[in-house]
């Protein structure tokens, strides 16, 4: 657990954080215009929550209110050089929003990515979303040449219309 000047907590979000960390998420979903379906995010958020090789799930607080979550999900790329790791997700609630923490989430993100002796960390943002990348783009973050494409190897959940 760390602390920073401004009274913000984080902490690393556990298997008794999951109803939190659901509703989080689902309050993310629905800003990111991501479709939410608990059935498919319960069960991979709980194994994530039990596996510590996968990943951290943060909880920051603030104000002695949970402010938000960030995730960083770990992998390994021998064109990156090794292990990285992607910054799966990351979240204020927007009454937190503005107050420096995105930037502070992203500090403690990459400080804990370089005691893991990662070389690259990685971000997605949504084209929609102009506020959060250049909060990252002041972060040192910066559009790869290529683009990262997905091929679903399983059926994808069926989401509600």
């Amino acid at each position: 657990m760390s602390k920073t000047a401004i009274d913000v907590t984080y902490r690393l979000a556990t298997l008794a954080d999951l109803e939190l960390a659901l509703n989080l998420m689902q309050e993310f979903y629905a800003i990111e215009r991501i479709q939410f379906q608990e059935s498919w995010t319960r069960p991979v958020l709980t194994e994530f929550l039990q596996n510590e090789t996968y990943g951290q799930f943060w909880l920051v607080e603030a104000h002695q209110a949970i402010a938000g979550y960030g995730i960083i999900t770990f992998g390994y790329s021998l064109e990156l050089g090794g292990r990285d790791a992607l910054l799966d997700e990351l979240y204020l609630r927007p009454a937190f929003q503005g107050q420096g923490l995105g930037s502070q989430m992203l500090d403690l993100m990459e400080t804990t990515c370089r005691r893991q002796g990662i070389k690259v960390l990685s971000l997605v943002v949504d084209h929609h979303n102009p506020k959060a990348r250049s909060l990252y783009e002041r972060s040192g973050f910066r559009q790869p040449t290529r683009d990262i494409l997905h091929k679903w190897l399983e059926p994808q959940p069926s989401m509600p219309s």
